[in-house]
């Protein structure tokens, strides 16, 4: 959530490129920690089931679908950080849809579909589908909105640069 007003400010203050890294940093950020709970999911599945249940049967179900369900949790990080990046922009359409696309848009129209085909596993397998699909979305969403920043920052001259710092156009 830091990225919201450090990428608001700069962006009002029409500092595109700081706007930019803020996103790209927050993202690498999060990604790290979307892969470290990705790595816990991974190699702490059993562990954890076993927090919950002693039921042998039950954790030799749990344990694989814990793992199928985390599969694209390293990819969540990008995507949370590209709808806060819209907030943070006022585009609030944009950043509604990446809010609710992961778990509303793309993983209850799978969970409802997917396992007609794949059966139980394959509710276990829309969560990194609908993973890959927002990620995807979001991946697209930013690249645009990063080439419309260009554009408005080559347009303004507002390039922020050591003779430049406040970003305002040379005159």
């Amino acid at each position: 959530q830091a990225l919201q007003p450090v990428a608001g400010f700069n962006y009002g203050a029409r500092r595109y490129s700081t706007a930019k890294l803020a996103m790209r940093i927050s993202s690498f950020r999060s990604t790290l920690f979307a892969v470290g709970a990705f790595m816990v999911l991974m190699f702490l599945a059993e562990p954890l089931v076993r927090l919950f249940t002693r039921d042998t049967e039950l954790i030799h179900l749990a344990v694989p679908a814990l793992r199928i369900i985390a599969a694209a949790y390293f990819l969540v990080g990008v995507q949370m950080m590209g709808a806060v990046l819209f907030q943070a922009l006022g585009r609030a359409r944009q950043a509604f849809f990446l809010t609710l696309s992961r778990q509303i848009i793309f993983l209850i129209p799978l969970v409802l579909i997917v396992p007609r085909f794949a059966g139980l596993d394959g509710i276990f397998w829309s969560f990194p589908a609908a993973d890959i699909l927002a990620f995807t979305v979001t991946v697209a969403m930013v690249a645009r909105e990063f080439r419309r920043l260009d554009h408005a920052e080559m347009m303004n001259g507002a390039l922020p640069s050591a003779a430049n710092p406040g970003g305002t156009p040379a005159r």
